[in-house]
């Protein structure tokens, strides 16, 4: 995830940690002023965030227009979900850091066996 959709992220949860809806319009484009992004760039990031599910988008009834964004509990707690993300990697990578591990420790014995 990059610098403005965590940007964005922070900025969409309340001093309490609950969740704001944000409307599409004055509010949004405020939101990418106050936070310093371009406005495309800061609807694409909600494309982004909603792919992933950290955003809902709300739908105006009947069409295809996008009325409101709203977090989702994924996306409040985003830091606890990156965090579990990366204790699954590593998790399914141990064995690969060992072995890397133990070749460099090898690596460095035989080159300072050959200097002796």
């Amino acid at each position: 995830m990059d610098k403005s959709s965590r940007k964005i992220l922070c900025a969409m949860v309340d001093e309490n940690g609950f969740p704001k809806l944000f409307n599409v319009g004055d509010e949004t484009e405020a939101l990418a002023k106050k936070l310093n992004i371009n406005y495309m760039s800061f609807k694409l990031n909600i494309v982004y965030l909603a792919k992933i599910g950290f955003i809902n988008i709300i739908k105006y009834e009947g069409t295809d227009a996008d009325a409101a964004y709203i977090l989702t509990h994924e996306g409040v707690a985003w830091k606890y979900f990156r965090w579990r993300e990366i204790l699954r990697y590593l998790e399914d990578k141990w064995i690969d850091f060992f072995s890397l591990l133990l070749s460099t420790i090898a690596l460095l014995i035989s080159i300072s066996g050959r200097l002796l």
